[in-house]
C-alpha cells in the first residue's frame, strides 16, 4: 500500500562488520514533500524534524549512526539517529503522516520474493 510519491529506495538492514544500518527515502513525485511531523515506525522509529523537505527526485538517508555514515560515505543528506534496529532476518517499516495515517509500508526479508543478494 502506498499513497505518496515517497518510497524507501534502499533498506540497508544487514551491513558488513563495521557498516551502518540506514534507510533511503526517495521522492519520486513531481513536487517537494514536507516531511515535518511525519515519522518512520515499525522496526525503527524516527520523527522528521521541523523544516525537513525532500525535493522531487532527491533522496534523504535516515541512519542508525549518522556521523559514521557521513564519515564512511561522504553523504551530506543524512538524518538520525533512529531508535530500534533493522532486523537481519527482515521486518516492516512504515511512513506515517502527520495524523498517524500510513502513507506506505514495506516488508523486507531474506526469503523469496525478496532477492537473496539484498542480504
Amino acid at each position: 500500500m502506498r499513497s505518496t510519491g515517497l518510497v524507501l529506495s534502499e533498506i540497508h538492514y544487514h551491513p558488513l562488520v563495521g557498516g551502518v544500518e540506514f534507510v533511503e527515502l526517495y521522492n519520486g513525485g513531481t513536487h517537494f514533500e514536507d516531511l515535518d511531523g511525519m515519522r518512520l515506525t515499525g522496526e525503527i522509529g524516527f520523527e522528521f524534524p521541523a523544516g525537513t523537505r525532500l525535493h522531487a527526485g532527491d533522496v534523504l538517508v535516515v541512519a542508525q549512526d549518522p556521523a559514521a555514515l557521513r564519515a564512511s560515505s561522504g553523504a551530506t543528506n543524512v538524518l538520525g539517529p533512529y531508535s530500534g534496529r533493522l532486523g537481519n532476518d527482515g521486518g516492516r517499516i512504515r511512513l506515517r503522516g502527520r495524523r498517524d495515517d500510513v502513507l506506505f509500508e514495506v516488508e523486507y526479508g531474506t526469503r523469496p520474493p525478496w532477492p537473496v543478494a539484498a542480504d
